[in-house]
């Protein structure tokens, strides 16, 4: 009598062990223009509109009752995350010209520019490689050529 009793409670501990580890997956969804801050820091007064839509994409929203107007906008929800939105809205003048940015993204300084601990960039002059200040090779360079030297051991002979 004791083993059917032990074999079934053996069984149901198994069969919980072996179907608590599934789950199941929830996937990324993303919807609209991917904006990073890269592109909003290429854009200048005065670009066309084949200028911005080749830099940034077709935009997702083209209002005809506001055609000078153009809406970027992003999303994402994690699997089983909080949603998470940006959007970026582009004005033009008479010209067809850009005139105005709004949103998220302001003009600024880069992911890559925050790591190596360099300035926001100015909307009419971006800093080149070149720069005294930014210079990460002459950087590397100096820190290689100030470091102490180790000797390597040399093991005795037999």
């Amino acid at each position: 009598m004791q083993t059917p009793k032990f074999s079934l409670i053996a069984g149901m501990i198994m069969g919980l062990l072996t179907f608590s580890g599934c789950s199941v997956y929830k996937i990324d969804i993303q919807q609209g223009n991917i904006i990073t801050q890269d592109m909003i820091n290429q854009l200048r007064p005065g670009m066309t509109k084949a200028q911005i839509k080749y830099l940034m994409g077709t935009p997702l929203i083209q209002d005809p009752f506001h055609a000078n107007r153009w809406d970027y906008i992003y999303s994402i929800q994690p699997g089983g995350g909080a949603l998470r939105q940006e959007n970026v809205v582009l004005s033009f003048d008479a010209n067809e010209q850009l005139a105005g940015l709004a949103g998220d993204f302001l003009p600024g300084m880069t992911r890559d520019e925050e790591i190596l601990g360099g300035k926001p960039t100015d909307a009419g002059h971006r800093q080149s490689p070149t720069d005294k200040d930014n210079n990460v090779e002459k950087h590397i360079q100096k820190e290689v050529d100030d470091a102490e030297l180790i000797p390597i051991p040399v093991p005795d002979t037999l």
